[in-house]
């Protein structure tokens, strides 16, 4: 089977696609290990959803914006946790990526 990654990141050919949709919310970005990547909130807005190939193993990433937000976790289908999200596409999905304020103490003098 022949297949074809279209520039808008849309799969045509012999093989099987799938859906993969990913959400942040406000602090920072979800970037995928491909390169150049295919999933780059950044880039795509979010939802950022991309087509890929049945089987295709995918590595997520989550960004803080900055030193001012740190990722609080995953949620959704496939991903739990804070450290990279890795999984295999078998079905659409959808994966929530959450960051939150960091808290900062100060000590008067």
């Amino acid at each position: 089977n022949h297949v074809i990654v279209n520039d808008d990141g849309s799969v045509t050919g012999g093989s099987v696609s799938v859906t993969v949709s990913v959400l942040q919310g406000p602090g920072g970005d979800i970037s995928s290990s491909e390169v150049p990547p295919r999933i780059n909130t950044k880039t795509c807005g979010s939802p950022c959803v991309r087509s890929y190939i049945e089987g295709s193993d995918v590595t997520l990433q989550a960004i803080p914006s900055s030193s001012y937000w740190q990722f609080s976790g995953w949620s959704g289908d496939g991903c739990t946790g804070i450290g990279l999200c890795n999984f295999i596409v078998s079905t659409d999905i959808e994966i929530d990526a959450s960051f939150v304020p960091r808290q900062f103490l100060y000590n008067e003098l």
